[in-house]
C-alpha cells in the first residue's frame, strides 16, 4: 500500500493577474505578504524573464498609489514577454515581488507534457 503523501506548503505567494490600460497591476495577497501598503517606495529591476521588486534603492523607483496599485514601466513588460492584453504571474516572500509573463507558464508545461 502507498505511502500517504504529507500536504505541500506553499513558501510564496503565487497570483495570476491582469495588467491594466495604464500598466498598473493590483493585488493585495501578495502586498500583504510584502507588508507593501499604499505610498510604499519600491524599485524595480529586470532579471532575465523577471522583473524583480523590493524596497531597497537600486533599480527604477515606483510606489503603491493611494488604490495599492503598482505602475510597471512598459519597457521592463515587454522585456518579459508581456503583450498588451496578457496577465502577469506574481510571486512573493517576504521581501521580494517577481512579475513574470504568463507565457512562460505554457513553455514550462509544454516541456513537461
Amino acid at each position: 500500500m502507498p505511502e500517504p503523501r504529507l500536504p505541500l506548503v506553499a513558501r510564496r505567494t503565487h497570483r495570476i493577474v491582469s495588467v491594466d490600460a495604464s500598466h498598473r497591476v493590483l493585488d493585495r495577497a501578495c502586498w500583504r505578504r510584502l507588508g507593501w501598503t499604499p505610498g510604499t517606495l519600491v524599485s524595480a529591476k529586470p532579471n532575465g524573464w523577471a522583473i524583480v521588486l523590493d524596497t531597497d534603492s537600486a533599480g527604477v523607483p515606483l510606489v503603491l498609489d493611494t488604490r495599492s496599485r503598482l505602475r510597471l514601466p512598459v519597457a521592463m513588460l515587454r522585456s518579459i514577454g508581456w503583450q498588451p492584453g496578457s496577465d502577469v504571474w506574481l510571486t512573493a516572500d517576504e521581501t521580494t515581488l517577481w512579475v513574470r509573463s504568463t507565457a512562460i507558464l505554457d513553455e514550462r508545461e509544454a516541456e513537461h507534457a
